[in-house]
């Protein structure tokens, strides 16, 4: 029994030293359990710090990403509205420079000018001058918009533009103001002098008055400027072209003599005259003039006399005449005078006066004076005196001559023919 106790005791010991073991075995698992879980608590929330920093950073460069697509999509479309409205400008500019190129006159080409300047210069106003013959002023030929001061006439020591013979802007108040310029210029607005040059000549001024804001894009602003430069330079050759054709117009139809319509432009006017006439059942009639002794006073005074002569003559018919008459050099010291709407009647009391008016001339040539100067006058009319033309210069011709025959410095009438009076 007592080796059963012995054993039994042994044993129980041997438990309750397992227990013990295991009892501290257990505690230090515990330790060990508790500070790996909190090991792996503290990487979760590490792990859950780095993936949310990551995230922001996305997060930022996609805000930034954005940000920078919006400008580059702001941009293009800037761009391309820029591109879609310099397109436009230079359609039009093309479209102007056909037209002009068209123009049959000055008056012409002007109008086109305002009519294109308004749809290429936008939110624009602004003035274009044209010097004078005697290139001592500058006088205004169009306008556009509502400038700020208008002016009918500039003077060429009045703008820097023309001074310095380039682009002149103004803008801000410690510009450089040109004297034509009002120093009260509205905020917010610039003005260009482009001086108009074409053959090396400068042959006008034109200002433009535009937006000028101190936040605007510079790039927009410079487009301003250089656009109305593009203008100015197509307009100045224009315009220099219109005034050629001018000239060269009037050397084909003027006498260089005398100053008046040569017989080329007479022939024109008096067919278009006669249609007219026509058309509106009212009469045309025709004077001719021939300066008497003509031959003689080239013979005894030289011909410069003679020409000097036939132009005080010409000089007197055309300030006696109507607005709407037309005097003509028909040939030598031949004159012809076209008035419409204008009958026998009143077409010879015109030719009685103005043939008293060429008696009392007196021509001052090479220290002589040369007088009385005469005239003989012919004068006819249609439909009484002649159906077209042909006849009636040669009515007016024929009574001229028997103006000569009957003693020079009178008027005839032509006769209304037998069958006519009955």
């Amino acid at each position: 029994m007592d080796d059963i106790r012995v054993e039994v005791a042994a044993v129980t010991a041997s438990e309750h030293v397992l227990r013990e073991r295991l009892r501290r075995e257990a505690g230090r698992y515990a330790s060990l359990a508790a500070v790996a879980t909190l090991a792996a608590t503290l990487t979760d929330v590490l792990l859950v710090a780095i993936a949310l920093q990551f995230l922001f950073r996305l997060l930022k460069r996609h805000r930034v990403t954005v940000n920078e697509l919006q400008g580059l999509s702001n941009e293009l479309r800037g761009g391309m509205a820029e591109l879609g409205r310099r397109n436009v400008e230079m359609s039009l500019l093309a479209q102007m420079a056909r037209t002009l190129d068209s123009s049959m006159s000055l008056a012409e080409t002007l109008e086109s000018i305002s009519v294109f300047t308004v749809k290429l210069m936008q939110d624009t106003s602004g003035e274009l001058f044209l010097y004078r013959n005697s290139r001592n002023l500058l006088e205004k030929a169009l306008q556009w918009g509502e400038p700020s001061h208008a002016k009918d006439a500039i003077e060429p020591h009045e703008c820097w533009g023309l001074r310095l013979g380039r682009v002149h802007l103004v803008q801000g108040k410690d510009a450089l103001y040109c004297p034509h310029h009002h120093r009260d210029l509205a905020p917010g607005r610039a003005i260009v002098c482009l001086p108009l040059s074409a053959q090396g000549e400068i042959i006008g001024l034109m200002t433009v008055e535009m937006p000028a804001r101190e936040d605007e894009d510079k790039e927009l602003a410079a487009g301003r400027v250089n656009l109305a430069t593009a203008l100015a330079e197509q307009l100045a050759l224009a315009l220099s072209n219109a005034r050629l054709k001018e000239v060269l117009k009037l050397q084909s139809i003027i006498d260089p003599l005398t100053g008046l319509f040569n017989r080329r432009y007479m022939d024109e006017t008096l067919s278009r005259e006669l249609s007219r006439a026509r058309r509106k059942a009212c009469p045309l009639s025709l004077m001719m003039i021939d300066v008497d002794h003509f031959k003689s006073i080239n013979d005894r005074y030289g011909h410069e006399a003679g020409d000097a002569v036939l132009r005080t003559v010409a000089e007197q018919v055309k300030a006696s005449v109507r607005d709407g008459d037309l005097v003509c050099r028909f040939g030598g010291e031949e004159l012809v005078v076209l008035m419409p709407e204008c009958d026998i009647h009143d077409a010879t009391a015109r030719a009685e006066k103005l043939c008293a008016a060429v008696r009392s001339l007196r021509v001052s040539y090479g220290g002589h004076t040369i007088g009385p100067v005469t005239a003989s006058f012919g004068v006819a009319s249609y439909p009484d005196r002649a159906t077209d033309e042909t006849s009636l210069i040669a009515a007016a011709d024929k009574a001229m001559y028997r103006a000569k025959s009957a003693g020079r410095d009178r008027v005839v009438v032509v006769e209304i023919p037998v069958a006519q009076e009955a």
